[in-house]
């Protein structure tokens, strides 16, 4: 289930936005509210609702997670360029990679999934399980240099 997606550098986007469905604590209706089934997991919404004046990002929104999916599930082929569309009225936002980054809660346990990528090449790329306390990375990456945390129950038997 997804939790956030956060999204830079990408078509009317230039700052970090946020798209969130955690409750608040205000949360009035109980029957809109998913509890976390353990107390480290966050309540959240189960639906949420995209509004705004005409030409203020709502489409953008919904484009930058269907880039950001089919990039992470059909990615591009060798020696083909990434076919990113930085934000446009800021000169500097055309030499600086577009960020997504999706939190979401899978068998009980939250992560956090994201990358950086210009037309080029991915810049970064990371995966982290989400707690209270601290997250523990399952892989990053920046540039070439990979680390795996091989002591994560994920990759625990791919060695």
């Amino acid at each position: 289930m997804l939790i956030r997606f956060t999204v830079e550098n990408f078509l009317s986007f230039n700052t970090l936005v946020d798209f969130n469905l955690i409750a608040s604590a205000e949360a009035q209706q109980s029957h809109h509210v998913i509890r976390g089934s353990a107390t480290e997991q966050i309540n959240l919404l189960r639906t949420s609702l995209i509004y705004g004046a005409n030409a203020s990002g709502k489409s953008n929104l919904i484009k930058a997670m269907d880039f950001a999916r089919n990039f992470i599930v059909s990615g591009v082929a060798k020696n083909r360029t990434i076919p990113i569309k930085p934000f446009k009225l800021d000169s500097q936002c055309h030499h600086k990679p577009a960020r997504f980054e999706f939190e979401f809660r899978c068998q009980g346990k939250q992560y956090a999934y994201g990358f950086a990528i210009d037309n080029q090449k991915i810049h970064e790329e990371w995966l982290f399980e989400m707690g209270h306390q601290m997250d523990i990375p399952v892989f990053e990456r920046v540039g070439s240099d990979f680390e795996f945390n091989f002591k994560h129950p994920i990759l625990r038997n791919c060695r």
